[in-house]
């Protein structure tokens, strides 16, 4: 059954997330190993510490902690991937917007589905897609400005909200969707993170500013800002600073339980991570 998204909870959705100052300022330790790439795009990892990048055609390189290549995808069609998420780590996620296609791959980098969205049954366009437990599908369709939940098994739509109506003042440029302990995660670019519980139902806003995609990590979410990466407990809403080394447009962050990872469009960075951070 579709949910109604009017609801009491609204009220909660509007409260920002206290910030508390930065409790700390760190110094990023040396780097560790640096790989070149053309043209890169997404970056993602897996629970384990392996280290995903797509480029701009839509290839697909696996490396390990030592920053080895491991395994190469090329796609049936070179297409830029607006979606790679590799947190389930037996599978990883990609989706391309302009195809209007997912797929699912084994941590191997076999491919073991790929739908389009027609196939789902949705006609309108798709411009974010993120996997959910439980077979859940979470999507964001500009044509009806709604946030959808699919079982993609099925095709079955088990929750729709109306972004335009939740997110009245936003520009709803959706920057990416990613769930994570049965939270979703919704960034909109240079405006913030929206938190929504697993049934689309709002909680609150994290004032995360800028267009690169956040990295979630247990309860914190670490973002770009000001050559600094800043962590934020989404929870209590404690903050802290990590200086970083001047590198050409960094597009992406990640983090592994031992190291750091930073993305240009030329090359990939890997340095250790600091104790609690």
């Amino acid at each position: 059954m579709r949910s109604n998204p009017i609801k009491p909870l609204l009220i909660l959705f509007f409260l920002i997330a206290p910030l508390r100052g930065f409790t700390q300022n760190l110094q990023l330790p040396e780097e560790r190993w640096q790989r070149d790439m053309k043209q890169a795009s997404r970056l993602s990892v897996d629970q384990n510490g392996a280290v995903f990048v797509s480029n701009q055609n839509g290839y697909l390189w696996q490396f390990d902690q030592k920053g080895d290549s491991v395994n190469l995808y090329a796609p049936a069609i070179s297409t830029e991937l607006n979606h790679l998420d590799a947190y389930w780590t037996v599978t990883i996620f990609l989706f391309s917007a302009s195809q209007q296609v997912m797929e699912i791959l084994d941590r191997f980098l076999n491919p073991l589905s790929r739908n389009s969205m027609a196939d789902l049954g949705l006609g309108g366009y798709i411009s974010q897609a993120t996997l959910g437990n439980n077979h859940g599908l979470w999507l964001y369709d500009e044509t009806d400005l709604r946030l959808k939940k699919l079982n993609f098994s099925t095709g079955q739509v088990l929750q729709e909200q109306p972004l335009n109506i939740l997110l009245a003042t936003s520009s709803l440029r959706v920057l990416q969707l990613l769930e994570r302990k049965n939270l979703l995660f919704l960034q909109v670019e240079n405006e913030g993170i929206y938190i929504f519980d697993n049934q689309g139902n709002p909680i609150k806003k994290l004032p995360v500013p800028g267009s690169i995609p956040a990295f979630v990590d247990n309860e914190n979410v670490y973002h770009l800002e000001n050559q600094e990466l800043v962590k934020t407990n989404y929870l209590n809403g404690d903050r802290s600073s990590l200086a970083l080394p001047l590198l050409s447009e960094i597009i992406g962050v990640a983090l592994t339980r031992s190291q750091i990872l930073l993305l240009t469009s030329s090359s990939l960075h890997a340095f250790d991570r600091p104790d609690n951070y």
